[in-house]
């Protein structure tokens, strides 16, 4: 595929949905730096339907679970008075 070749209309549909995709996993970093909200609020107010999926997709663009992000984060932070 060139730069100049048309995209398919599967090609665009498919590049919207890794885009969300991505959009959806920058909120979940996002909601676990900045909350202690538990990761499955985290999963569900980003939209992922099922744990499972969540996992994967954050594992695979992270290289760690959320729940070991999450506490990876919470250790980082400083301890409140």
């Amino acid at each position: 595929m060139h730069i100049g070749d048309p995209m398919t209309l599967a090609q665009l549909a498919q590049s919207a949905m890794q885009l969300y995709r991505r959009l959806r996993l920058a909120k979940t970093v996002e909601l676990l730096r900045q909350t202690a909200l538990p990761v499955i609020e985290v999963r569900l107010a980003t939209g992922f339907p099922n744990n499972a999926y969540f996992s994967r997709a954050f594992r695979q663009a992270f290289g760690v679970s959320p729940s070991d992000a999450q506490r990876k984060e919470a250790g980082a932070r400083p301890w409140s008075i």
